[in-house]
């Protein structure tokens, strides 16, 4: 996310730069903007941004930004055309709507601000007094362990290829172009440098676990399914991603019960969860958790209002599934309310 930041705090660099073209050459413009740090970067630049917002004129920043991307070389040129063709009018409705000042936004997106220090940003949380009633119980612990499988992070990549560069300057390699002289292209089965899991790879260890592992109870499946190729993420493409994951686990497990929760990736774009048009993806979530993971029907409702829920393992133990995704520093979502957002 911190390119990320790199890309809309430049987005308005070409406003001053006609100003300072007069009196510097075009590279030392370059070299004096590139060198600021992030926070100062912000600071200087998304003033401007919100003023424009306020008047209408942002129809343009999409190209501005690719451009400026592409000169400043923040990532390689695809990335940028696809980063901010993603983020753009998610941010510009960020910016918008929030109550924060410039520089809380900024000091939030790039660290440089402590959240305690942003009043806004304090709220009280009402927690009820102790019970009195001492409640006995006739319980005794048994001796009983369970066994549990737990998947995360799978990020299972269909267009993986071996023997491609697995050096190539982007967010993920591993799926084309040829490597650079003395270095090996991909791995068959993987890649330990910026590659995601081939399809074949992940049904091989899911396939050794069933052959290995019979005395499994249940599986916890925290999440992050789609691919890091963060500048092609769409919103049909995640789900596709996650429909072809849930039913490989659901092929491969056919009699253990799955509790999943929610991975920041299985957004889009990723990290960024909204409080109020999440419908594209929490119903079918909902539906593919009860009827494929085989969630109890009264998990619906809150899966549906926010991607979380809870529920009965056995008769002794509850397990509670949240989505992690209303905390996190890098949904900005919550630069609008983030003191209770759900």
């Amino acid at each position: 996310m911190v390119i990320l930041g790199y890309f809309y705090t430049s987005l308005f660099f070409l406003l001053t730069l006609q100003q300072w073209s007069n009196a510097l050459p075009i590279f030392e413009t370059k070299t004096h903007f590139t060198e600021m740090t992030s926070c100062e970067l912000c600071n200087f630049l998304l003033p401007i941004a919100k003023d424009l917002i306020a008047v209408d004129e942002s129809s343009w920043i999409e190209k501005i930004g690719i451009t400026l991307c592409e000169y400043l070389h923040l990532a390689d040129d695809a990335v940028c055309v696809g980063m901010i063709n993603e983020y753009n009018h998610v941010l510009i409705e960020i910016l918008r709507y929030s109550p924060l000042s410039t520089k809380e936004i900024c000091g939030l997106a790039f660290g440089c601000i402590r959240q305690a220090d942003i009043p806004a940003l304090k709220w009280n949380v009402t927690i009820p007094p102790p019970s009195k009633q001492i409640i006995s119980s006739s319980y005794l612990p048994t001796k009983q362990t369970l066994t549990i499988l737990h998947l995360a992070d799978l990020h299972i990549d269909e267009h993986y290829q071996p023997g491609s560069n697995a050096n190539c300057g982007r967010p993920l390699c591993c799926r084309d172009g040829v490597p650079k002289v003395g270095e090996i292209g991909a791995g068959f089965w993987g890649d330990y440098r910026t590659c995601d899991l081939p399809q074949w790879t992940a049904k091989n260890i899911l396939k050794y676990i069933v052959q290995n592992e019979e005395q499994i109870d249940f599986i916890y499946f925290t999440g992050d399914i789609a691919p890091h190729d963060v500048w092609q993420q769409t919103q049909d493409k995640d789900l596709e991603e996650i429909s072809y994951t849930t039913r490989l686990l659901k092929e491969t497990f056919p009699n253990k019960k799955i509790y999943p929760c929610v991975g920041n990736h299985e957004s889009a774009p990723p990290d960024l969860f909204s409080t109020y048009n999440m419908s594209w993806l929490y119903p079918i979530l909902a539906n593919q958790w009860i009827s494929q993971f085989g969630l109890n029907e009264q998990t619906r409702d809150t899966i549906l209002k926010g991607g979380y829920y809870t529920t009965k393992v056995t008769s002794n133990i509850r397990l509670i599934s949240l989505n992690m995704n209303y905390c996190s520093e890098n949904n900005y979502w919550l630069f609008i309310n983030s003191t209770d957002p759900l």
